[in-house]
C-alpha cells in the first residue's frame, strides 16, 4: 500500500466500519419489528373473542374468560389513549360498581415500572399482601413489651 492508500483508509476506514454497524442494526431493527408485529397479531387474535358462555353449577349460562384469552391477558396493565382529553376523562370516570375492579391513575414514568410485578398471579399477590400485614403485626407485638417496659421504668418518680 502506498502512503496515499494508507492515509485514505485511516481517514475513511472508521466511516466504513460505522456504515457496516448501521446496516447491521437496521437489519436487526427490521427483524425485531417483524417479530413484534407477529406477536401483536397473535395477541389480537387470541383476545379477539375473550368471553365464552358456559354453564355454572346451578345450570345457568354465564360468561367467562376463554382459555386462549386467559393465556394472553393479565389482571393488570396499561391503557394508552390517543389524546390527553380522553385520558383526563377516564381518570374521572367510574367504570363499574366495584372501586377495586378498575383503578385509574396517572401513569408512572416508564423507568419506574417494574414489569415483573404485573405478571404476578393474583392469588400470589393476595398471599404477599397477607404476609406483609402479618409482618407488620409481628413487628408491633415484638416491640410492645419493650415499649411497655421502658414506659414502666420511666413512670417511677
Amino acid at each position: 500500500p502506498t502512503f496515499y492508500h494508507t492515509w485514505v483508509m485511516r481517514l475513511f476506514g472508521g466511516l466504513v466500519k460505522q456504515n457496516d454497524k448501521l446496516d447491521y442494526y437496521k437489519e436487526q431493527l427490521q427483524k425485531l419489528e417483524a417479530d413484534a408485529e407477529a406477536e401483536r397479531k397473535y395477541l389480537l387474535d387470541a383476545s379477539s373473542e375473550p368471553m365464552i358462555e358456559t354453564e355454572d353449577e346451578n345450570g345457568r349460562m354465564v360468561k367467562c374468560l376463554s382459555e386462549r384469552a386467559k393465556a394472553v391477558n393479565a389482571h393488570a396493565g396499561f391503557i394508552t389513549f390517543t389524546s390527553e382529553r380522553e385520558a383526563r376523562l377516564m381518570l374521572g370516570m367510574r367504570c363499574t360498581a366495584s372501586f377495586e375492579e378498575w383503578i385509574p391513575h396517572v401513569p408512572p414514568h416508564h423507568e419506574d415500572v417494574i414489569y415483573e410485578d404485573l405478571q404476578v398471579n393474583l392469588s400470589a399477590m393476595k398471599l404477599f399482601h397477607i404476609m406483609g400485614y402479618a409482618c407488620v403485626v409481628g413487628v408491633f407485638f415484638s416491640f410492645l413489651p419493650l415499649i411497655c417496659g421502658v414506659g414502666t421504668l420511666a413512670s417511677f418518680e
